[in-house]
């Protein structure tokens, strides 16, 4: 069995958390991650904090009242759309 460096290992954890991703595609896609460029890893990172921008702007609270109602996941044209009707 390999050992991981920490780092590695908490990644691994968070990604096999998402919905269909067991721990070997974790480990896949930590892999894929270490290898991208700085630049690619970098627009995935603020990605991922884009969590935090929709909550200050009151979009995020307009996603998951639509999902809460029975909405299904957006496609990202829908999203917007949504987004500028609210």
């Amino acid at each position: 069995m390999f050992s991981f460096a920490p780092p590695l290992v908490r990644l691994i954890e968070e990604l096999s958390k998402l919905p269909t991703v067991g721990p070997k595609t974790a480990q896949r896609l930590a892999f894929y991650m270490l290898a991208m460029p700085a630049e690619d890893a970098e627009a995935l990172a603020s990605a991922i904090g884009l969590e935090e921008k929709w909550r200050s702007d009151g979009r995020w609270f307009r996603y998951v009242k639509f999902l809460e109602e029975g909405g299904r996941t957006l496609t990202r044209a829908l999203l917007i759309a949504t987004a500028r009707r609210a």
